[in-house]
């Protein structure tokens, strides 16, 4: 799998939705927020509005802030921006745990 689809997954299963316009909505509601995903508050508060309603916050924000972080890095509008390999994915993930 690309790092591209693999972002996508995430990102499926952060929100509890389908790929296409719900990914949308991610972007929007960090341009709307006027923060980039650099900014802990801006991350947290993404989440928030992003989550899949069902986790109901049963789970840690810090992880999903990096999932996140992670997913939003593997789609990048530009392909040079997005990490180059599966094993830098891997790398930003094991950071997390």
């Amino acid at each position: 799998m690309d790092v591209y689809s693999y972002g996508i997954v995430v990102l499926e299963m952060l929100i509890g939705k389908g790929p296409t316009t719900d990914i949308q909505a991610v972007d929007e509601t960090e341009k709307t927020e006027n923060r980039g995903l650099g900014s802990s508050d801006g991350i947290e508060s993404s989440l928030e509005k992003i989550m899949d309603p069902s986790m109901e916050g049963a789970y840690d924000m810090m992880t999903m802030a990096k999932l996140l972080v992670a997913a939003m890095k593997c789609v990048e509008e530009e392909k040079g921006a997005r990490p180059a390999h599966n094993s830098q994915v891997v790398e930003m993930l094991q950071d997390i745990y």
